[in-house]
């Protein structure tokens, strides 16, 4: 489990954060690239917020998550919505169909530096070809990526040039890149290359 928070502060985390819904102005931005009824996987979906609000925008939606206790919450809170919720993790994660679209965020923080090439090769085999991707990262305050403990956390800071080049290299067209406020955030939305 990549989280070491106990279950019962990721459980008040989850249910905070669908009061909040921080990731709007993300959400909206990812939309804009996709057609209307697209196909859209949620990896690391949590307690499924941005699912849900990607469900209500007319998508149908998957998410995945490797915490029982959070993709429960999701399915209640997601009743009779375009919604699938499963406990499983990226690298076991086999679906029968390809998306239009896949929605990362605030996730990839947690994948270590040695792994993320391979996360990066493994979504793109989830999307069809020109299907859309949000992802982000931490930026690393140094000109080099390294790992840290924040909160009893491992996290992974990455420089911008690491971050568009682990997409560019595994068959990603980026389409949009933007620093978060005081730059505690990064975000890509790329494209699948079709060849």
């Amino acid at each position: 489990m990549p989280f070491k928070f106990p279950k019962k502060e990721i459980l008040a985390f989850v249910k905070e954060s669908y009061k909040e819904m921080y990731n709007i102005p993300g959400l909206n931005k990812f939309l804009k690239y996709l057609q209307s009824n697209s196909s859209i996987l949620d990896l690391g979906c949590g307690g499924g917020q941005d699912s849900l609000f990607l469900a209500k925008k007319g998508h149908n939606v998957t998410g995945i998550d490797i915490t029982a206790e959070i993709i429960k919450l999701a399915k209640k809170k997601a009743k009779h919505q375009n919604t699938n919720f499963k406990k499983s993790s990226i690298k076991t994660f086999s679906p029968k169909q390809k998306f239009d679209g896949v929605w990362f965020s605030k996730v990839f923080k947690f994948i270590p530096l040695k792994n993320q090439q391979a996360v990066v090769k493994k979504i793109n085999s989830f999307l069809k070809p020109g299907g859309v991707l949000y992802i982000t990262a931490v930026p690393s305050d140094k000109r080099k990526d390294y790992e840290t403990i924040k909160r009893g956390s491992a996290r992974k800071l990455i420089t911008r040039k690491t971050f568009e080049s682990l997409l560019r290299k595994n068959g990603f067209r980026i389409i949009h890149f933007k620093y978060w406020k005081n730059k505690v955030g990064m975000e890509i939305i790329a494209k699948k290359k079709k060849s």
